[in-house]
């Protein structure tokens, strides 16, 4: 099952209850089920980046691989280091999926890939294969406090070290 499986809740016979993920499940025998509940069911993941690089086969590779897209760091640090989103290269950020990690595993275990620039930080077969890479939540408030927010945290205290408060250069400096 990748996303939108079946989510099912049965009474079977008179006392007994059976649920099912997955596919549609056939009744066995002259057993008369009742569907109480059928619904679809689409997983999402969220967690932090460090457990999205473990289930996806991306678990030794470099934190500079996005683990939604395969550009390369060079063209998606373009934005923001301009802090300019339209510089990235939307049309060639080919988007990764369950199948293309696996074939891009394949591919590396079988030779044809030996380049960091052709891996793509894939060292391994995805470990939850059921859950499309869409479907991965950006942990935002993780990526603020470690990155935008550190980087806000520490432009705001040179603003007040150059700004605010009066320190000599002797002061600065060290």
């Amino acid at each position: 099952m990748v996303d939108g499986g079946q989510f099912i809740v049965r009474k079977v016979g008179t006392e007994n209850y059976e649920v099912t993920f997955g596919d549609e499940v056939e009744a066995e025998g002259n057993n008369v089920n009742i569907t109480i509940c059928d619904t679809l069911l689409h997983l999402f993941i969220f967690s932090d980046l460090k457990f999205y690089a473990q289930i996806l086969g991306c678990e030794t590779m470099s934190g500079s691989w996005c683990m939604w897209c395969k550009l390369s760091p060079s063209q998606w640090k373009i934005a923001v280091t301009e802090w300019d989103a339209s510089n990235v290269p939307v049309e060639e950020a080919d988007t990764w999926t369950i199948d293309n990690l696996k074939a891009t595993r394949l591919r590396t275990v079988d030779g044809a890939l030996k380049k960091p620039v052709e891996i793509h930080g894939v060292v391994d077969y995805p470990l939850w294969d059921f859950v499309e890479v869409s479907n991965y939540i950006f942990p935002i408030l993780h990526a603020a406090e470690i990155g935008l927010g550190n980087d806000c945290l520490d432009a705001f205290l040179d603003f007040v070290d150059d700004r605010v408060e009066s320190l000599s250069n002797e002061e600065k400096i060290a």
